[in-house]
This record gives structure tokens, sequence and C-alpha cells, in this order.
């Protein structure tokens, strides 16, 4: 089944207190937005579909790839609104909404949301929080199916306790969602066209709706604990920051190299390490890396878009570019 992918990039990120556009602050030395191109490229698509608003340009600019489609979302009314700038996008066999400020989610949460498809209409991926301020919980019936979505500033008190959120990434059939966002209201307390609100109208149109969780779609501990999580904050993008490091550094490990602490290293690029390569702490890999077998890297160090040949040592505090 060929996949549409529509990116929702036009939020402003008014708590960044920032005149950067949200999506093109940095995780890893790329803007969070090139994170989220990353998953789509993984999947078998057709199309990729960005809808953008103010700093439209810019993003643009920044996304550097002539094959994308982009419509502009004049006005912030909200998620369903925004897919509906993307309407043609929607006819499709399959469509697989992501979000520009959600930077990681794991290959394994994306393929099994997707496979949902094959039996269900519509498909949400959801995460089970200890703190679910700020999302929308996932309200089931009796018998353990999902029937909506209550955004936190509509639930009532039973449902503002509940602890399955949406993360509000959803694959569906294409020709179900045309339909169901003509639909949505914006009768809320934020006055806004909630996209999750599809839910509710396709389990009230007898359409088959499944949920898939984040939690646990990934072998590496943090990596699962990040999965799925919206950017909305300094404070999250550092946290952000910390899991894709993470990430990296298990990576590198697993391939042999030595790591003196894989809290201390910072990669904003790409970086590729031959055999028995040594790594010391606070170093910064900057565009482009590469190291040689037996390489080794003091501390306190900056290396930024270079190769070093093998057996080469890196003298601590030094800056190579």
């Amino acid at each position: 089944m060929k996949t549409t992918v529509v990116i929702l990039a036009a939020g402003d990120g008014t708590r960044f207190n920032s005149c950067k556009p949200k999506v093109l602050h940095k995780i890893g030395g790329r803007p969070m937005l090139a994170h989220v191109l990353d998953q789509a490229y993984a999947t078998d698509t057709d199309e990729i579909h960005v809808v953008v608003g103010n700093h439209a340009e810019a993003i643009r600019e920044a996304a550097d790839d002539s094959a994308l489609h982009w419509h502009h979302q004049a006005e912030r009314l909200g998620t369903a609104h925004a897919l509906q700038c993307a309407a043609d996008a929607l006819k499709g066999d399959a469509v697989l909404v992501l979000y520009g400020d959600v930077p990681y989610v794991s290959p394994g949460a994306v393929q099994s949301l997707l496979g949902r498809l094959e039996d269900a209409d519509l498909a949400l991926l959801t995460k089970v929080s200890y703190d679910p301020t700020g999302y929308g919980r996932i309200v089931r019936d009796s018998d353990g199916r999902i029937t909506r979505i209550a955004e936190e500033r509509d639930a009532a008190p039973e449902e503002a306790e509940i602890t399955e959120i949406s993360t509000g990434i959803l694959a569906a059939r294409g020709g179900c969602l045309p339909g169901l966002l003509e639909r949505i209201g914006n009768d809320n307390a934020q006055g806004e066209y909630y996209l999750v609100d599809c839910v509710g109208l396709a389990v009230a149109d007898g359409l088959t709706v499944a949920t898939v969780s984040a939690d646990g779609e990934d072998d590496d501990e943090n990596a699962a604990r990040n999965n799925a999580w919206g950017v909305n904050t300094p404070e999250q993008l550092e946290e952000a920051e910390r899991a894709h490091q993470g990430r990296i550094a298990g990576r590198l490990m697993a391939s042999g190299v030595i790591l003196r602490d894989c809290r201390r290293l910072d990669v904003r690029g790409e970086v590729a390490c031959g055999r028995d390569v040594t790594i010391d702490v606070n170093v910064v890999l900057e565009g482009r890396v590469t190291l040689g077998d037996g390489v080794c890297v003091g501390a306190n160090c900056v290396l930024r878009d270079v190769e070093l040949g093998p057996g080469t040592r890196v003298e601590p505090f030094s800056i190579i570019e």
C-alpha cells in the first residue's frame, strides 16, 4: 500500500519566545523538520506534503528538497484545518500524518501504524504517560475499544485522570479522511479544529479505529521513552537533544567505538568510525566526520568536516576543521 505523508509544520512556537520558526530549531545540528523528513523518506511513500504558516520561505529553504509539495495555512485554526490545507494529498491509498515538532518517531512505530490499515480505516499512535498534562486523553469503552479523544481543556474530571494519551500521529485510508475533516467543528475551549476529533466521528460512522502504542517500539530504553514526544519549549528541546545524542552514542558503542562517557559526546551531523576508535569526554563532532581505524580523540576537542586517517591521535583541546 503506497503512502502519502503529510507533515504539519505551521506552528509558530510561541513558547520558545523566539523569532525563529519552531521546526527550524536544531537537534543534533539539524532542524527538527529535517528529522521528521527522515521519517517520511523511510516510508514507502509516493509523495511528501508539508503544511507551513509563517516563515514559509525560510522553512522551504531549510528543507532544500524540490520534490516536496508545499501548502500554506494562512490562519492557524487547528490541526484539522492544517490538514485540510493539503486536501489534494488525501486521495491516495493511505495517508500518514506527522508533525514538524515531533522529531523522533521510531521506525517500528511508524510501520506498526501503517500495518494496522490492513484491517482498520484509521490508526492512531498513543503513549502512556505518568504526566499526561497538555495531551488529549484516549477514552475507551468497557471492552477497551477507543471511542474518542478528550482534549485536556475539554475533558471531564474522570477523563483527565486517564494516562493513555494521543500523540496526534495517525494513519488513515485516504478515502475516509476528507469526509471526516469536513465535519470537524471548533466547539471547544480553544475554538480550534482538532484533527483527533476525527476519531470520534469515525467510530460513530462505524469505521474501524485501531491504536498502536509508541511505548516499547524501540529496543533502546532511552529512545523508547522519548518516542513520539512533541517539542514545544526550550526545555523540551534540550531533552530531545539529549535523547538524540543518546541514540547516536548507543549506535557508536554497538559498532565498537570506545566512548569514555557516552553522555559527554555531541554529534551535530554525521560520523563514520573504523575499528578501535576511542573518543574521550566533551568532544563535539560537527558536519561530516570520518575517523579511521585506531583513531584516538582526546578530551575537549571539536572536529568539523574532517577525515582522519588510521592511527591519528588528536591531542586534548584541539579544534580541527
